[in-house]
């Protein structure tokens, strides 16, 4: 795992008890404090590596961690010196194009560098989530279709490999009250039609109507984020929604069901008219009621 990750799973990060005395840099440990007294509801952690220079901030109840500080080096071709540095999703600092350097700010001085963390590191909410993972939804919900399309070209493909039957047939198919002359070949052409029969009723059943539900434990209670997508075969079609999250009781009764049904499947498996779970926290559901 990429220690800067931005996207990095809470449950992936262990968890730093207390700053003020966790064994790392003295200005790292300096900066975490500072940090800590903009956000005291915050957690703090890492994922291991042989030397802790960069801490994750984050709250226990999102699924992703709001962002990355730092004291170190943090420069492509290490040039100059260590620097107090904030990673987030939020920062495009112009001055490179791709990597964890597009998302820093550096600063030699703390107060600069408090700075940036208190304007870039935000939470999530259910709208980046489910734009983060619209791409991955979307092929999951497209691959139901296109293995049934696969799966007819290559029945096709072994239909015409035998090009003296297919002759044959064709010149039967010209008479009357066709029968199959080869059997086997019958057999290909019956299970092309099955086939395409089957591609037809899934896209006719199919729902293109998604919904991304963020779940936010908190008290003993699970809140529940909704955006919709109404379009998911649209590759930039957008997300719509509020940030007023269902309850236990409110929740809707379909999306309940399958957010139950989804419990019990792997991360990113796709259950067709149900939707699939990206983690334990972050669903997508199809064709769902939503107020």
């Amino acid at each position: 795992m990429n220690i800067l990750d931005l996207y990095t799973l809470t449950s992936n990060v262990e968890e730093i008890e207390d700053v003020g005395t966790a064994d790392f840099h003295s200005y790292l440990r300096m900066f975490a404090i500072r940090v800590k007294r903009i956000y005291p509801k915050c957690s703090f952690g890492y994922v291991r590596t042989g030397e802790q220079t960069i801490i994750h901030v984050y709250h226990k109840d999102s699924p992703y961690t709001a962002g990355v500080i730092g004291y170190g080096n943090f420069k492509r071709n290490q040039e100059g010196d260590n620097t107090f540095t904030v990673f987030s999703r939020k920062i495009s600092n112009g001055k490179y194009s791709y990597g964890e350097q597009e998302r820093m700010f550096s600063s030699k001085n703390i107060d600069v560098a408090e700075r940036h963390a208190r304007k870039y590191l935000r939470g999530w909410t259910v709208l980046e989530v489910a734009e983060h993972h619209q791409r991955t939804v979307r092929q999951r919900w497209c691959d139901t279709v296109d293995d049934l399309g696969r799966k007819m070209r290559d029945q096709f493909y072994t239909l015409q490999k035998d090009k003296d039957a297919l002759v044959t047939e064709l010149r039967a198919l010209r008479a009357t009250g066709h029968t199959y002359i080869n059997a086997e070949f019958g057999s290909h052409v019956d299970a092309i039609l099955e086939s395409h029969d089957a591609k037809l009723e899934q896209e006719r059943e199919r729902s293109p109507s998604i919904t991304s539900v963020m779940v936010q434990p908190k008290d003993g209670n699970n809140f529940f984020h909704v955006v919709r997508c109404d379009d998911l075969s649209e590759p930039l079609a957008g997300w719509v929604g509020t940030d007023a999250p269902y309850d236990d009781n409110t929740l809707p009764e379909d999306i309940s069901g399958k957010l139950a049904v989804l419990s019990m499947c792997e991360p990113d498996q796709w259950v067709d008219n149900v939707g699939c779970r990206m983690d334990n926290t972050v669903f997508f559901v199809v064709n769902a009621s939503v107020s």
